[in-house]
């Protein structure tokens, strides 16, 4: 059995999703724009999906974006507005073309309207799935409760965002802040949190599988209960004040909030994990060596993410023909001619089947007996 041994980069899309908190109006799509510039040199290396109502983008000149008003286009049509695509659609299309748009980065904007126009996309499987089912009218009652169709939300965007970081692209999710009481699980003792604006099935499960959860705030220096300085700042790493997170052990508590200071922090932490397993690293160096590796990875996976499709729509075009199929057969059997019935059930009988819906049965001899009446 072959081992591999990890190696950490500086590469921003080597990485599982980002994420930044912070409360409206506190410069996250800014940070978009300026991260973009600072790390890529140009805004069109960059793009901001604009989830349900977001319009953080239409004051930022130059920045390339794209509006996703619905999850799936291909069931939510008569919703569409904007450029009339859904985020599906819209992750479809880099995934397919990105050798010729050249994103490096994707931020996500935000967390919480992606999350709302996933409901109805899960609405649409429950009625699909369990026909016999009552219909759901919101996540709560989708997919027999119990927040199985919150889970199943959180689990296809992970599965979409995924498809970005496998072809090397740097993800990240915005998201707003609240303040929230919490409890201590040793003490009991209750204390407030600067934390995420989401239900706790829907933030613990995407950002479980975020790389750093930042959390932005404005510090304010107070004299005489007036404001005399204000200064935003991101922390990086969790304390009993900020719900955050990270996977790096060498990352600040806090930075100022700018693309340099997080850049340098993030490099820093990187250079440090290196330094720490004693070897001497060239930040440059590396750089150079990733960029040919994530070439690439990246072309295996779109090669692959394509293929999983392909199978994808072959099952779900299977799934529909065989539906027909089934149809057709069991309301005209009953009137066939004896000798079309005998043709149908040697059929069945050579495919080693008792049933014309038995999952076993071949499509295309499915489909053969269906041709029969």
């Amino acid at each position: 059995m072959a081992f591999k041994v990890n190696k950490t980069k500086t590469d921003l899309g080597s990485y599982p999703p980002f994420m930044l908190l912070a409360q409206r109006g506190f410069g996250k799509t800014t940070f978009f724009r300026d991260l973009t510039k600072y790390v890529y040199g140009d805004l069109s290396k960059g793009l901001l999906i604009s989830c349900g109502l977001e319009n953080g983008y239409k004051s930022l000149h130059n920045v390339v974006y794209a509006e996703a008003q619905v999850l799936n286009e291909d069931y939510e049509e008569d919703k569409l507005i904007g450029d009339g695509r859904g985020f599906i659609q819209i992750i479809d299309d880099i995934v397919d073309n990105n050798s010729e748009y050249g994103f490096k980065i994707v931020f996500i904007d935000t967390l919480d309207t992606l999350i709302d126009i996933a409901e109805p996309e899960i609405l649409r499987l429950h009625r699909k799935e369990m026909p016999d089912k009552p219909i759901a009218k919101s996540y709560n009652s989708a997919l027999n409760g119990y927040q199985e169709g919150h889970k199943r939300a959180v689990n296809i965007i992970r599965e979409q965002v995924n498809r970005l970081t496998n072809i090397g692209i740097a993800v990240f999710y915005l998201a707003h802040t609240k303040l929230k009481t919490k409890k201590d699980l040793f003490t009991k003792e209750e204390y407030e949190q600067f934390t995420n604006n989401l239900l706790p099935v829907f933030f613990g499960g995407i950002a479980d599988n975020c790389q750093i959860v930042m959390v932005g705030n404005i510090e304010k220096e107070i004299a005489d209960k007036q404001i005399e300085e204000e200064k935003r700042v991101v922390y990086l790493r969790p304390t009993f004040l900020v719900d955050g997170k990270s996977r790096f052990t060498y990352l600040p508590e806090k930075i100022d909030f700018s693309p340099e200071a997080f850049m340098e922090a993030f490099e820093n932490a990187v250079k440090a994990e290196w330094e720490a397993s004693g070897e001497t690293v060239d930040l440059n160096k590396i750089k150079n060596a990733e960029i040919k590796e994530r070439n690439k990875i990246a072309k295996e996976a779109v090669s692959k993410d394509q293929n999983n499709r392909a199978k994808e729509t072959e099952l779900e075009e299977d799934l529909e023909n065989r539906e027909k199929y089934i149809e057709i057969i069991t309301s005209k059997f009953g009137k066939a001619e004896d000798d079309i019935k005998k043709q149908a059930k040697k059929l069945l009988v050579d495919n080693g089947c008792k049933k014309f819906t038995d999952a076993e049965l071949p499509i295309e001899v499915l489909g053969e007996i269906a041709g029969l009446f």
